[in-house]
């Protein structure tokens, strides 16, 4: 880290004084583009100790930019991943040591623990599901209860409105075997009276019939002459 412990101190040499950077300014000192610095911001924002200006933005002062000189030492220098720089700051400056490569034991035991978590997170869901389910069926019970009840209703007044209509056809029905047999009645009365009228008139006819029997006999029957006209021959 020595040969470029502190890459840009030339640069570094025009801002003495000032006691806060922007990320343009950083960049500048260390020679690297704005993009890359705010990426380093990004990817280890927990180990610079960045500040931020009156205006809110963030600014870097001595210490942290010394830690992103640091930080390109690590990357640029010695080849550091970013993983690895997270490491050191982590571990407060050891040396990062690879992991070493699990098992096929381990393997399939983390494999297998992963399968029981997913297992398990899975009947949690199913048991959500269910629960949900069970509270759907109960308002579509009520549902269905509240539709049956109705329907119900309507069966009702279906029924009354049919009844009435029933009764309706047969006061109709009945207002109209009043009137045929009322006009049966009076046809049948005429009749009686047309009957009448007719016996009368041959009662009249036959009376006067008889009459003129009576008077022809009359007429022609010789009328008997009485004991002093016989005998006065009168």
């Amino acid at each position: 880290m020595d040969k470029s412990k502190y890459l840009g101190e030339e640069k570094l040499d025009e801002n003495l004084g000032k006691m806060e950077f922007t990320v343009k300014e950083v960049a500048n000192i260390i020679d690297e583009t704005p993009n890359v610095v705010r990426n380093w911001m990004k990817e280890l924002r927990m180990y610079i100790p960045l500040k931020k200006n009156a205006s809110g933005y963030n600014v870097f002062d001595e210490e942290a930019l010394d830690r992103m000189k640091l930080i390109k030492q690590l990357h640029r220098v010695q080849n550091y991943s970013i993983k690895q720089i997270e490491h050191y700051f982590a571990t407060g400056g050891k040396q990062y040591t690879p992991i070493p490569k699990k098992g096929v034991e381990e393997m399939l035991a983390e494999e297998l623990r992963s399968m029981k978590e997913m297992i398990e997170e899975l009947k949690e869901q199913n048991r959500v599901q269910l629960e949900f389910n069970k509270k759907l069926v109960e308002k579509l019970d009520n549902q269905e209860k509240i539709n049956a009840e109705l329907l119900h209703q309507l069966n009702t007044q279906a029924r009354f409105i049919e009844e009435n209509i029933g009764k309706r056809e047969e006061q109709l029905l009945l207002v109209e075997k009043i009137e045929n047999r009322e006009k049966e009645t009076k046809e049948l009365l005429e009749q009686i009276h047309d009957q009448y009228k007719k016996a009368e008139k041959r009662d009249e006819e036959l009376l006067t019939m008889i009459r003129q029997i009576q008077e022809e006999k009359k007429s022609s029957v010789p009328q008997k002459k009485g004991f002093f006209s016989r005998f006065f021959g009168k």
